[in-house]
């Protein structure tokens, strides 16, 4: 048999056999109904978190907070981290913890700017670096001790400035009253304040808020406590405590000293006016309000503390 023949036979046998095979059968396919039509949703997309676009600055008192301010939110930073003292120095007049080293108080002014303008105002502290403290008051801390000093007993400097020794308490104790005193004279925060509570033989701090008053701090040292209600007392005459006292002072006097009738008169002349009449009132309801207010808040922290 030839070749060809050969292949031929074979062909035929393989196209007789794949007729001879039962035909597989389809596979079904499922019907898959069509995607819906896209619909426009009104859901807004969520808000990013607030985000904190912040400046450092480190000498206050060559800045011109009006214009820094103005040109902060036109630029849409939000937070200012601002120099307030270091481990020798009050960057704010008439300190009572540090040596004060500038004369102006261009601090409160700046932050009112700033917050009128949006900025949040944090006070930065340094705490151990001896920024900007007079050569005097470094070298008496030199001459005691409580400096940072090398393995080899030499003076750490940085810029001709040395270092607080933070392992000791009295420089630790320093810091802590700087702070305290940062907190009490300046409004950091535009609806928050510290607030100094007597309460038996403590003061509690209360961080009063807009809504709400927290307790953050108890004194119960009976030398701390004595020390901070001396400096309380005997604060400066032009502080709104010493304000208070003089305006009590003042209508105890009215009320004491006999007056004559033309000065009476013009006295409940001006008193009855609307508008004076008026602003008392609102006056005279701000503080009721207030009063009542903190004293719910004194007897709610009186009640929580141990006793």
């Amino acid at each position: 048999m030839s070749v060809i023949g050969l292949l031929s036979s074979v062909f035929t046998f393989l196209f007789l056999a794949g007729c001879a095979t039962k035909p597989i059968p389809p596979v079904p396919v499922k019907h898959v109904p069509p995607c819906p039509p896209a619909v426009s949703s009104s859901r807004q997309p969520l808000a990013r978190p607030a985000e904190v676009r912040a400046v450092w600055v480190s000498e206050t008192s060559k800045l011109n907070w009006d214009t820094a301010t103005a040109a902060l939110q036109r630029a849409g930073f939000n937070t200012m981290y601002v120099n307030f003292a270091s481990g020798g120095a009050a960057l704010y007049p008439h300190s009572s913890v540090l040596p004060s080293v500038v004369s102006r108080d261009a601090l409160a002014r700046g932050i009112q700017l700033a917050h009128q303008r949006g900025i949040a105002v944090h006070a930065k502290v340094i705490a151990s670096f001896m920024f900007k403290t007079p050569w005097g008051f470094q070298q008496e801390l030199i001459r005691t001790g409580r400096v940072m000093r090398s393995p080899e007993g030499r003076v750490v400097l940085q810029s001709e400035q040395a270092w607080l020794c933070p392992s000791q308490k009295q420089n630790r104790d320093l810091v802590i009253a700087a702070v305290r005193e940062i907190l009490a004279r300046y409004p950091l925060c535009k609806n928050q304040s510290l607030v100094l509570v007597r309460i038996g033989s403590q003061i509690v701090t209360l961080n009063q808020g807009k809504d709400q008053s927290q307790s953050v701090l108890v004194i119960n040292d009976a030398a701390e406590v004595a020390k901070i209600m001396g400096q309380i007392e005997g604060a400066s005459p032009k502080s709104i405590q010493a304000g208070f006292n003089r305006l009590l002072s003042n209508a105890r006097m009215d009320l004491e000293t006999s007056t004559g009738d033309s000065d009476q008169r013009d006295f409940e002349t001006r008193s009855m006016e609307p508008e004076n009449l008026d602003n008392q009132l609102e006056e005279m309801a701000a503080a009721k309000r207030q009063l009542m207010e903190l004293r719910k808040q004194v007897r709610s922290v009186r009640d929580s503390l141990p006793r």
